[in-house]
């Protein structure tokens, strides 16, 4: 029988020495012998450091292999089956790590990326970290990943780490990048805009290459240079007033028009549009987008001095048969007074040239009231208030001397009433309503004039006809100049008399509704806003 036991002997030195003390029995006697078992405990304790060293780096390896948020794989190096794989791998590609283990790695990729994918695999490993990976899903969708792998000992066997980030999100924003970068390209490219950055005090830092086609001089010309410098004297100073001024009221963006002097010589106008920003170091810069206008403004001034020109010649032509007119209408004024014209032939003839005399007078009127009507100046309206009972009265006075034939009949609700308004326009205005009230109802009853006050105290006056009516496909163009209604093509006319009556309602704020039905009578509406 042996018993064995380690304890530790103190050496005279003071230091501990393991000792193995055995005995042995012997009959009724024992033996013990004595062994240093220094070296094998020391090795034991080496062993057991080491042991817990890898069983420590294995525990973290594992945990870190768990709770990494990318997926990370484990594949044999030589046949690249997949050895295994964190849970990441379910959430991102669908699989339980169950179902990969065992399986080749290309079940992860797309049909199409297969063969890249083992030529990726049998080539150096680090030559291809940090590239972009397709991934297939359970699914079959596709995930952008950025890869990462490294070669380690896996129990003896070298495998491959490989760690797959997701960069689905990444990927999609940089190709939106690329995509917009190479639609701004295209669009400065084409553009007929010239587009320049220029810094704080107006200094070119880029410019497209169409400014050659533009002003003569090429990209590289103008960088560093001011565009300002190119201004028409006449415009600098205002342009840079302008400018200065939109900077210090911190305008996010606006825009100018100046002429700009060509290379040759020759001088365009440009109309820029600059929209204030900073670049990637926070420096502010202006980004502007010249247009060339120069066709525009000449085509602009051509068209306002034909303008000019027109009225002056309406004005020159309608005064000047407003002369042998007023001569006219003189002398047949006088025949009518003669003794001989009092004849009933005479009488009726005398009388139609009146009639043709005094339409030929509201014709005159009527172009030169369109000839200031078309400029491109706002009307002006002199208005003054006025009592508008007592003005109907004279104005249907005046019209029943031109047509005496077909007397006006006026009824008001109100003894009297005051409006604002432009006495020679409002003149223009119900001349032409009663005018046309009278000769579109020719051999019918009279028409009629009838004023009120609404409730809200506003003062209306309704012109009301029994005459062949609007039809409804004309009622749209009603008041565009020239328009004449299809059943009205045969009474004379210019078609001129209601756009001048529209004009002059919307410049002295007065609403004209029109209410008619065919071969029954029309009614015009006119109220008043300012009473």
């Amino acid at each position: 029988m042996h018993n064995k036991i380690e304890v530790n002997f103190c050496h005279k030195s003071g230091s501990s020495i393991p000792i193995l003390f055995t005995i042995h029995a012997e009959g009724t006697r024992y033996l013990g012998t004595y062994h240093s078992v220094e070296e094998s405990a020391a090795l034991r304790k080496a062993l057991k450091r080491v042991t817990e060293k890898a069983e420590l780096r294995a525990y973290r390896f594992q945990v870190l292999f768990d709770t990494l948020p990318e997926m990370v794989f484990i594949a044999d190096k030589q046949t690249g089956t997949i050895i295994n794989c964190n849970r990441v791998v379910k959430d991102k590609l669908g699989y339980e790590p169950e179902e990969l283990t065992g399986q080749h790695f290309t079940i992860l990729l797309p049909e199409g990326h297969k063969n890249e994918g083992l030529a990726k695999f049998n080539s150096d490993s680090t030559a291809h970290s940090f590239l972009i990976f397709t991934l297939r899903t359970k699914s079959g969708q596709l995930v952008d990943t950025q890869i990462s792998e490294t070669i380690i000992d896996h129990y003896g066997k070298p495998a491959r780490l490989t760690i797959f980030s997701d960069k689905t999100k990444l990927v999609a924003a940089e190709r939106r990048a690329e995509r917009r970068e190479r639609q701004y390209r295209q669009l400065i490219k084409y553009s007929s805009d010239v587009i320049s950055i220029s810094s704080k005090v107006f200094r070119i830092l880029w410019v497209s290459d169409n400014i050659k086609s533009k002003i003569g001089y090429a990209s590289h010309e103008m960088i560093g240079t001011k565009l300002l410098d190119l201004i028409h004297p006449e415009d600098l100073h205002p342009a840079t007033q302008y400018l200065l001024q939109q900077i210090e009221q911190d305008q996010p963006e606006f825009t100018y028009t100046a002429r700009y002097k060509h290379k040759d010589g020759h001088y365009l106008w440009l109309e820029n549009h600059t929209i204030r920003t900073v670049d990637d170091e926070g420096k502010p810069i202006g980004i502007t987008y010249s247009r060339d206008i120069t066709v525009q403004v000449e085509l602009q001034e051509k068209r306002a001095e034909m303008d000019r020109l027109k009225r002056e010649f309406v004005s020159m032509a309608s005064h000047q048969l407003r002369t042998p007119m007023a001569v006219f209408a003189a002398n047949l004024e006088m025949l009518m007074e003669a003794e001989e014209a009092q004849s009933p032939f005479l009488k009726r003839i005398l009388s139609r040239m009146e009639r043709e005399s005094n339409r030929m007078v509201s014709l005159v009127d009527d172009v030169l009231a369109v000839g200031k009507l078309n400029s491109n100046e706002e009307i002006q309206a002199n208005k003054t208030p006025v009592e508008i009972v007592s003005f109907l009265r004279q104005i249907l006075a005046d019209e029943s001397f031109y047509f005496k034939e077909a007397p006006i009949v006026l009824r008001s609700e109100i003894q009297s009433g005051e409006i604002i308004a432009d006495e020679e326009q409002l003149t223009h205005l119900l001349h032409n309503l009663l005018s046309n009230a009278i000769k579109y109802s020719e051999h019918r009853d009279p028409p009629e004039v009838h004023t009120c006050r609404l409730t809200d105290g506003r003062i209306q006056i309704n012109i009301k006809d029994h005459g062949i009516g609007i039809p409804e496909m004309d009622r749209p163009n009603l008041f565009q100049q020239f328009h004449r209604a299809a059943n009205a093509k045969k009474i004379a006319g210019t078609g001129l008399g209601l756009y001048i009556v529209k004009r002059f309602a919307d410049a002295n704020n007065i609403h004209i509704a029109v209410n008619s039905k065919e071969d029954i009578g029309t009614t015009f509406s006119l109220t008043f806003n300012n009473t």
